[in-house]
C-alpha cells in the first residue's frame, strides 16, 4: 500500500490511550468536532479508540473512504456500507 508520507507512520502506531493522528485529513472530523449532537463520534473514536474507526481502517488499507461513512461503518442514513 502506498500512503502519503505524513501518514505512513500510522501503519506502525500503537493506539492504546491515544487520539487519532488522521484528524487533520479526515473530512468528517471538522463536522463532528463542532456539532454538539455528533461529539459522541469524537469521544468514542477520534479521541479515545481510533483503531475502531472504519474510516481510518479503510484509509490505512488503501481503500476509498466515502465522505458519508461514519466511524462505526454506517452512513448518515444508518446503512452499513460494504468494504471495497
Amino acid at each position: 500500500m502506498c500512503l502519503p508520507p505524513p501518514y505512513r507512520w500510522l501503519l506502525r502506531r500503537k493506539w492504546v490511550g491515544m487520539s487519532c493522528a488522521y484528524t487533520d485529513g479526515c473530512p468528517l472530523y471538522p463536522t463532528v468536532s463542532r456539532v454538539a449532537e455528533l461529539t459522541h463520534w469524537l469521544d468514542g473514536y477520534c479521541l479515545s479508540e481510533p483503531q475502531r474507526c472504519e474510516r481510518l481502517q479503510r484509509f490505512l488499507a488503501g481503500e476509498t473512504v466515502p465522505d458519508e461513512l461514519l466511524p462505526d461503518g454506517t452512513t448518515a442514513t444508518g446503512h452499513r456500507t460494504g468494504r471495497t
